[in-house]
């Protein structure tokens, strides 16, 4: 579940470190002026939370009425100042929490944000409808069971998709220069390339530091998790055999099963896909530095013996996701 926090207030910020910690929440943080942009770009139920210091009472009215008629959405609200007299007017107007600064002192904790939902639940088939494109279960795999031989552009398929960026890209860059860089990345994306052609992976698109891989699925196995899995393993002795620097190479990567069009690299530009959106923003905005994860559709297809790999790492925009142990944990 996603979990939105608009507020530009330090301490705030702060009040939320529990939940920012939690498995089961995503904890995202934006300012209050991109309220509208954002909320306009949800697709998957989500609980925001607004603080309404700097607003007037109008104003806020206003606001939190156009969040209560969001049916996405729940919204609580963030009064430090004790602006709102009378919290039980909140409720009326929609609201499913209300923090004044006792509350914020003490801390938001998991158990609260929960009994948040509870107050308010999301209708089933709300959810099931802002999932649908993701979760890909069985009876909307669209299989090419011989591979890329039997996909043509223009259809859509289900696909293994890998995104894989590498990190520290902003470091090189400001220490080292664009040519240094631009060095790193071809070295990169020829590594990546080495390990997922015997698995029958393309890289479909490349951007900057990072690509997509896609990897036809034939319903019965998914084989770019143990190459992921070796990936991570061996990243101090592909560090030395690959690049030339006295540096430990690192990247996260994220593995998920969905559907999408195929259109031959160089021809995606016109593509629109929720799948491939999705698997973008978790590069983006919940993966971490040097972290394998994968997404709940692929979880079944992880062999047996490695599931203990693998723990809860949290839900990005209704799609569980678990994160591969590493070697030091």
């Amino acid at each position: 579940m996603d979990i939105l926090l608009f507020t530009k207030s330090k301490p705030v910020i702060q009040s939320f470190a529990a939940v920012q910690r939690s498995r089961s929440l995503n904890l995202v943080i934006h300012p209050v002026e991109d309220l509208k942009k954002i909320v306009k770009a949800i697709q998957s139920p989500s609980l925001l939370y607004l603080d309404i210091g700097g607003m007037g009472e109008s104003e806020a009215k206003r606001v939190t009425g156009t969040l209560a008629k969001n049916e996405t959405l729940r919204y609580g609200i963030i009064d430090q100042a004790g602006s709102i007299p009378d919290p039980a007017s909140a409720f009326h107007r929609g609201a499913v929490d209300f923090l004044h600064k006792g509350v914020l002192n003490d801390g938001v904790t998991t158990p609260r944000i929960h009994a948040a939902l509870k107050l308010k639940p999301f209708a089933e088939d709300v959810t099931e409808k802002e999932n649908t494109h993701r979760a890909v279960d069985k009876k909307n795999w669209k299989l090419a069971p011989k591979g890329w031989t039997g996909i043509k552009s223009g259809q859509e398929y289900t696909f293994c998709m890998l995104l894989v960026e590498i990190d520290m890209v902003e470091e090189w860059t400001q220490k080292s220069g664009k040519a240094h860089l631009d060095e790193v990345m071809s070295l990169f994306h020829n590594h990546i390339e080495r390990h997922v052609e015997p698995l029958n992976g393309k890289i479909w698109m490349w951007m900057n530091q990072s690509g997509l891989i896609l990897f036809p699925f034939d319903g019965e196995r998914i084989d770019a998790i143990l190459t992921c899995i070796r990936l991570v393993l061996n990243r101090t002795i592909i560090s030395a055999e690959v690049y030339p620097y006295n540096t430990i190479i690192t990247y996260r990567m994220v593995l998920h099963l969905g559907n999408t069009v195929y259109r031959s690299r160089g021809k995606t530009g016109t593509i629109v896909s929720d799948t491939i959106n999705f698997l973008f923003h978790v590069g983006k905005q919940f993966s971490q530095r040097g972290n394998f994860y994968v997404t709940d559709p692929v979880v079944s297809f992880i062999p047996e013996r490695l599931r203990s790999c693998f723990v809860p790492a949290g839900t990005f925009e209704g799609v569980d996701i678990s994160r591969m142990r590493l070697p030091r944990e």
